[in-house]
This record gives structure tokens, sequence and C-alpha cells, in this order.
């Protein structure tokens, strides 16, 4: 049996109901505050979306998993699911859109 490649995805891109496995505050390299959002699609493969705090993405993630603006408390995040993009970067997959169920 052939092994897949490193880094290769094994979920087609596109649109998947994904759990949040771990939401954390962090700060990028350009020293911007953001948020790291982990989330499990089926079959198990994670794949992180990072949001920038002050920016809208971080207010509609949250909301997609239905959680409030204000405290946005990332704690409440695991487990919570919604609809997901993924698409292909390079040999990695990254989130593009995030909506509620």
């Amino acid at each position: 049996m052939a092994k897949r490649p490193l880094g290769k995805p094994e979920v087609p891109t596109g649109e998947h109901v994904a759990t949040c496995y771990a939401a954390w505050r962090d700060t990028s390299a350009a020293g911007n505050r953001m948020v790291v959002w982990v989330f499990e699609l089926p079959g198990g493969q994670q794949v992180r979306h990072y949001t920038v705090t002050r920016r809208v993405e971080t207010g509609l993630t949250a909301q997609a998993l239905g959680l409030p603006l204000k405290p946005l408390r990332l704690a409440d995040a695991l487990g919570r699911e919604c609809r997901i993009t993924v698409s292909q970067d390079g040999d990695w997959l990254k989130v593009t859109g995030v909506r509620p169920l």
C-alpha cells in the first residue's frame, strides 16, 4: 500500500461541516493580535483558521459557531459546529469561509 505524501490533504476541498477543536489568542509575526481556530473535518483531519482580532472575520467565525461577541469566550467554541469552506494552499488546506449550519 502506497503511503500518502506528508502534508497532502485527506479531505477534498469545498464546504464541510466542521467541529471547533480548539481556539486561542495569539500574536502574529507582524504583531497583530489574532485568534487561532482549529477545526476538525470529517475523517479527523484538522485545519487552522487565523483571524485578526480587530477584523470582521473574528466576529463572523464566532457568530458561525453561535457565540456571543461580547464577551468572546473562546473556551465556549469547543465542540461547536459550523460550515467551513476549505481550499488548497500549496500542500496544505486553509479555511476560506465560515458560516453557520
